[in-house]
């Protein structure tokens, strides 16, 4: 007997480049292997819940409460500047800012957080130094169809001493990553399939649910043709009923002895379902190990075996999440305002910028949580009514 078999549930697969590769044409070096690898973040950020959450809650500590300084900051240096580069490091691992200065090229006049997913890495000169970087309103139109709204836009490289030349300039801050040399790998990079997982698998549960929970399926076909028809046939089943939108399997056999008629058997999925499970929830850990979290809590999952964390757990991942992973970002993007606010007029006042201390956890993590961890009068405390008097 002639056996062929379909998955149940086949991911797409994922081309994950190292994002480096031959010079393009335009002058600008191609950011992943279609050039859209930022893109892939983005569409990766929209379909797992687990990775979006813990965007937010690093966007949510990276800005904090805003910028804090002794002196007045320049109107440029606000919570949004803040909020916008806060969110694209930590979804791409870099930030630009679009620096334009003054007529007589001796301050800086504005500054503008410009998308990072928008800009590409010029090409280097026979120094090996970056004079431009690239922006396109839209790259995914450039790559397919080269109009002339979505062409790539030369921006020089922030350079003081050519402001005159170059009135707009960008400056790009990005983490660093031994792999790359012009563009940043974020730090969930190993996780990108563990995303794609908890997305097919919602898919897959939901389309379950659509079908009835239609069960498997067994085709038995009568003789056995030959390869080129049973490919075609496979071929044309594996478009109808694979992938997690068809949440379905089939397994073909030939040799059957019948009236001339293919056989059709339901199958009844049995442990499937629980193996699955098993595989989402695995996914998810590795999602939440690779951002570098130490507890699920902090986005609001349950612990191991279901137990709600303490507060004293949640206040300790808490404190050594902000220590490892936040502080060391905050400092980037302060070194990176230090930089540009030297060439204003409030230059010397500003030399003690920071990031104001960051929200306390209570104000973090969502209300359900709060009434799991805190007593009924440390709530009202934190509302600011009186504790309740102790039954006597």
């Amino acid at each position: 007997m002639y056996i062929e078999r379909i998955a149940q549930l086949q991911l797409s697969a994922q081309n994950i480049p190292l994002v480096e590769l031959p010079i393009s044409q335009n002058r600008y070096i191609p950011f992943g292997s279609d050039n859209l690898f930022p893109h892939q973040l983005l569409h990766y950020a929209a379909i797992s819940t687990t990775h979006k959450a813990i965007l937010q809650l690093k966007t949510q500590l990276y800005a904090g409460d805003g910028w804090q300084s002794g002196s007045e900051l320049p109107n440029w240096c606000n919570q949004e500047l803040l909020q916008r580069i806060s969110n694209d490091y930590a979804t791409f691992g870099g930030f630009a800012l679009q620096v334009i200065c003054s007529k007589n090229g001796e301050t800086i006049a504005q500054v503008k957080p410009i998308a990072f997913a928008k800009l590409r890495c010029g090409v280097p000169d026979n120094k090996g130094e970056i004079g431009f970087w690239y922006y396109s309103p839209n790259w995914k139109v450039w790559e397919s169809q080269a109009t002339t709204y979505s062409q790539p836009v030369p921006m020089a490289v922030f350079n003081p001493s050519l402001a005159t030349r170059y009135p707009r300039q960008l400056l790009v801050v990005q983490r660093y990553t031994q792999e790359q040399d012009f563009y940043p790998l974020p730090a969930y990079m190993p996780a990108l399939p563990d995303m794609q997982f908890e997305y097919e698998y919602a898919q897959f549960r939901l389309h379950s649910m659509q079908n009835g929970m239609f069960p498997s399926l067994h085709i038995e076909v009568e003789g056995l043709p030959s390869e080129e028809e049973r490919q075609a046939f496979y071929e044309a089943l594996k478009k109808k009923f694979s992938g997690s939108s068809k949440a379905g399997e089939v397994l073909i056999t030939y040799g059957y002895e019948g009236s001339g008629r293919t056989k059709i058997t339901p199958i009844q999925v049995g442990g499937n379902a629980d193996l699955f499970r098993e595989w989402a929830a695995d996914a998810t850990q590795r999602i939440i190990t690779a951002h570098g979290l130490t507890s699920p809590a902090m986005i609001g999952l349950p612990a191991k075996a279901g137990l709600s964390a303490s507060g004293q757990e949640l206040n300790a991942a808490f404190e050594q999440f902000q220590q490892v992973q936040v502080k060391p970002v905050q400092q980037v993007l302060v070194g990176a305002m230090q930089e540009l606010i030297q060439f204003t007029p409030q230059a010397k006042a500003n030399t003690d910028l920071s990031i104001s201390n960051l929200k306390p956890i209570r104000q973090v993590f969502a209300e359900g949580l709060l009434r799991e961890i805190l007593s009924t009068n440390e709530l009202r405390t934190e509302i600011g009514y009186p504790p309740l008097n102790p039954v006597s």
